[in-house]
């Protein structure tokens, strides 16, 4: 996200279910968005001189994945990880608002 968006936030949070406690990471990115979200999964597909595997790897990995870009606006990126020992691993999605823009957590410029 630092090598493409303009300026963001990154939220980490704790999630329970039943017993269990897993990660949520919630990615919100002022930028040029993502154009193609579906091509951006694939391994090897890279805009930016990386060696773009960074989103595909971050949705295999976790238990569950959305992201949401609009072109020109900026994206943000959902994912939830629960201990693989975890019994029918739940990937049920939250949501998150606030009384107030986030906080800038870093900026390019």
């Amino acid at each position: 996200m630092v090598k493409h968006a303009v300026r963001g936030a990154i939220l980490l949070r704790v999630v329970r279910a039943a017993r269990h406690a897993g990660v949520e990471l919630l990615a919100l990115g002022d930028g040029p968005g993502i154009s193609d979200v579906s091509s951006s999964l694939r391994d090897g597909y890279a805009t930016a001189g990386t060696m773009g595997v960074g989103l595909g790897v971050i949705a295999r990995l976790s238990d569950a994945f959305h992201v949401h870009s609009i072109p020109g606006q900026g994206t943000v990126m959902l994912a939830r990880f629960w201990p693989r020992n975890t019994p029918g691993r739940p990937a049920d999605f939250g949501a998150a608002t606030s009384a107030r823009p986030h906080r800038i957590l870093w900026s390019k410029g």
